[in-house]
Protein backbone atom coordinates (compact mmCIF):
# COMPACT_ATOMS: atom_id res chain seq x y z
CA UNK A 1 0.00 0.00 0.00
CA UNK A 2 1.12 3.52 -1.07
CA UNK A 3 2.00 5.56 2.20
CA UNK A 4 -0.03 8.76 1.64
CA UNK A 5 2.36 11.69 2.97
CA UNK A 6 0.86 15.09 3.24
CA UNK A 7 2.39 18.48 4.18
CA UNK A 8 2.03 21.88 5.82
CA UNK A 9 3.89 24.42 4.18
CA UNK A 10 4.58 27.69 6.50
CA UNK A 11 5.54 30.83 4.94
CA UNK A 12 8.10 31.40 7.91
CA UNK A 13 9.42 27.48 8.59
CA UNK A 14 9.96 25.65 11.83
CA UNK A 15 13.35 24.74 13.48
CA UNK A 16 14.07 21.42 13.76
CA UNK A 17 15.72 19.54 16.15
CA UNK A 18 18.89 19.51 14.65
CA UNK A 19 18.80 23.93 14.51
CA UNK A 20 17.91 23.06 10.51
CA UNK A 21 14.97 25.33 9.30
CA UNK A 22 12.79 23.53 7.03
CA UNK A 23 9.80 25.28 5.45
CA UNK A 24 7.14 21.86 5.43
CA UNK A 25 6.02 19.73 8.30
CA UNK A 26 4.53 16.04 7.49
CA UNK A 27 0.68 16.28 8.83
CA UNK A 28 -2.10 13.50 9.36
CA UNK A 29 -5.63 13.53 10.08
CA UNK A 30 -7.06 14.06 13.23
CA UNK A 31 -9.68 11.08 12.66
CA UNK A 32 -6.68 9.00 11.06
CA UNK A 33 -8.13 8.99 7.64
CA UNK A 34 -8.78 12.48 5.96
CA UNK A 35 -8.93 16.17 6.65
CA UNK A 36 -11.94 17.84 7.33
CA UNK A 37 -12.53 21.39 6.46
CA UNK A 38 -11.86 22.62 10.07
CA UNK A 39 -8.30 21.12 10.06
CA UNK A 40 -7.60 22.41 6.43
CA UNK A 41 -8.61 26.22 7.85
CA UNK A 42 -6.60 26.03 10.85
CA UNK A 43 -3.07 25.18 8.68
CA UNK A 44 -3.90 28.32 6.60
CA UNK A 45 -5.46 30.54 8.84
CA UNK A 46 -8.72 31.52 7.33
CA UNK A 47 -11.05 29.98 4.18
CA UNK A 48 -9.61 27.47 1.95
CA UNK A 49 -9.01 27.34 -1.67
CA UNK A 50 -7.65 24.72 -3.94
CA UNK A 51 -5.32 25.39 -5.85
CA UNK A 52 -4.91 23.67 -9.12
CA UNK A 53 -1.02 22.73 -9.71
CA UNK A 54 -1.59 19.74 -11.98
CA UNK A 55 -0.05 16.76 -10.03
CA UNK A 56 -2.30 13.73 -9.38
CA UNK A 57 -1.72 12.47 -6.60
CA UNK A 58 -1.57 15.71 -4.42
CA UNK A 59 -3.88 18.94 -4.11
CA UNK A 60 -3.13 22.08 -2.80
CA UNK A 61 -4.63 24.49 -0.46
CA UNK A 62 -4.28 27.88 0.16
CA UNK A 63 -6.09 30.88 2.76
CA UNK A 64 -8.86 32.40 -0.14
CA UNK A 65 -8.00 35.75 1.31
CA UNK A 66 -4.48 35.63 1.67
CA UNK A 67 -3.56 38.42 -0.85
CA UNK A 68 -6.80 40.68 0.55
CA UNK A 69 -5.06 40.71 3.85
CA UNK A 70 -3.94 43.94 5.45
CA UNK A 71 -1.14 43.84 5.10
CA UNK A 72 -1.10 40.77 2.83
CA UNK A 73 0.34 37.57 4.13
CA UNK A 74 4.10 36.95 3.04
CA UNK A 75 4.73 35.25 -0.47
CA UNK A 76 5.24 31.36 0.54
CA UNK A 77 8.20 30.99 -1.70
CA UNK A 78 8.35 26.90 -1.08
CA UNK A 79 4.83 26.69 -1.67
CA UNK A 80 5.05 28.52 -4.86
CA UNK A 81 8.52 26.65 -6.29
CA UNK A 82 5.91 23.27 -5.51
CA UNK A 83 3.32 24.54 -6.96
CA UNK A 84 4.78 25.95 -10.61
CA UNK A 85 7.24 22.27 -10.22
CA UNK A 86 3.88 20.80 -10.61
CA UNK A 87 3.04 22.10 -13.80
CA UNK A 88 1.08 25.10 -13.00
CA UNK A 89 2.68 27.20 -15.53
CA UNK A 90 1.41 30.19 -14.10
CA UNK A 91 3.64 34.18 -12.89
CA UNK A 92 1.69 33.93 -9.73
CA UNK A 93 2.57 33.05 -6.35
CA UNK A 94 1.23 31.20 -3.16
CA UNK A 95 1.19 33.88 0.06
CA UNK A 96 0.38 32.89 3.46
CA UNK A 97 0.71 29.21 4.56
CA UNK A 98 -0.39 25.80 2.13
CA UNK A 99 -1.54 22.45 2.79
CA UNK A 100 -0.04 19.89 0.46
CA UNK A 101 -2.61 17.27 0.50
CA UNK A 102 -2.68 13.49 -0.64
CA UNK A 103 -5.70 12.11 -2.50
CA UNK A 104 -5.60 9.15 0.17
CA UNK A 105 -6.45 11.86 3.10
CA UNK A 106 -9.29 13.20 1.16
CA UNK A 107 -12.74 12.10 1.71
CA UNK A 108 -13.82 12.11 -1.84
CA UNK A 109 -11.00 9.51 -2.29
CA UNK A 110 -12.67 7.02 0.27
CA UNK A 111 -15.87 7.84 -1.29
CA UNK A 112 -14.54 6.67 -4.70
CA UNK A 113 -13.05 2.99 -3.10
CA UNK A 114 -16.81 2.28 -1.66
CA UNK A 115 -14.87 2.72 2.00
CA UNK A 116 -16.80 6.04 3.08
CA UNK A 117 -20.54 7.46 2.80
CA UNK A 118 -21.41 11.27 2.05
CA UNK A 119 -23.71 11.31 4.42
CA UNK A 120 -24.74 14.64 2.65
CA UNK A 121 -21.45 16.64 3.66
CA UNK A 122 -19.65 18.36 1.15
CA UNK A 123 -16.23 16.66 0.03
CA UNK A 124 -12.98 18.56 -1.37
CA UNK A 125 -13.96 18.23 -4.84
CA UNK A 126 -14.23 21.62 -6.91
Amino acid sequence: MIEARSYVVRTDGWTTGSGRDRPYRRIKPDNGKYFVLEELQAYVGGLIEQVDHGSSDHVMFINEEGKLESPPLGVNIPATMAWDYEGAGTDDVIVGDAVIIHKHHLKDWYVEQGMEETDGEATTKA
